[in-house]
């Protein structure tokens, strides 16, 4: 007779087996989608805003070498959120697009974090500036209502008066961008990402290895 032990591992192993093979799955990541609905972040305050009419569901893109982001995204007429990922930018510091699938204009834009993000970012952000604006243009954790906890925003001391004062990664006058860090990912939402209705929640966007995320939950 199996030890206890080894026999309950067997039917917990048979039980996740089971679900796998039962289980709704996301479109891109073929992961299950109750264990995909529980990674995006929980947020104590939200001021997510969807647009009228949709719903809130856990959505996924794909980052490339083997990382996913899943989050908060709006569902319209039945439809999910899909994202895609653009080229890097050599423009915008290699940034790359995240944008609605068959889109132009990105929701987001994103790359590999650095040891020091917070010098990224500004390194990004200063490129194409005057030296003196550079130097004025420095990142504070925001203080800008809507923004998620723990973001940056470029701003040159406590002026905002002018859109290109910190150049396009910068707070404008007629918009917030921000930063932020989430997990191995750096992420810019541009100065119009938090005016009006969003298609995606940023408070919500968790960033994972999706190996990792399938080990004993079930995988493709």
């Amino acid at each position: 007779m199996l030890p206890f032990r080894i026999f309950a591992a067997f039917l917990a192993l048979s039980a996740h087996t089971a679900h796998a093979a039962e289980c709704a799955r996301m479109e891109a990541s073929r992961l299950c989608r109750d264990v995909a609905a529980r990674l995006p972040a929980a947020q104590d305050r939200s001021d997510w805003t969807l647009p009228a009419g949709c719903t809130a569901d856990v959505a996924e893109a794909d980052l490339g070498e083997g990382e996913w982001l899943f989050f908060n995204g709006a569902r319209c007429n039945g439809t999910p959120l899909r994202l895609e990922l653009g080229a890097p930018d050599p423009a915008r510091g290699n940034l790359r697009p995240l944008r609605r699938a068959g889109e132009i204009a990105p929701l987001a834009e994103v790359t590999r974090a650095a040891s020091d993000p917070k010098a990224q970012l500004l390194a990004i952000a200063h490129a194409g500036l005057p030296p003196r604006a550079a130097a004025a243009c420095t990142a504070t954790v925001s203080q800008i209502a809507g923004v998620p906890d723990g973001a940056w925003t470029v701003t040159s001391g406590d002026r905002r008066v002018r859109d290109d004062e910190c150049g396009p990664f910068g707070a404008g006058a007629s918009g917030d961008g921000y930063w932020m860090q989430v997990g191995s990912r750096l992420f810019f939402f541009g100065q119009d990402s938090t005016t009006g209705a969003q298609l995606l929640d940023p408070a919500s966007f968790t960033v994972v290895r999706l190996a990792d995320v399938q080990t004993g939950l079930g995988s493709p």
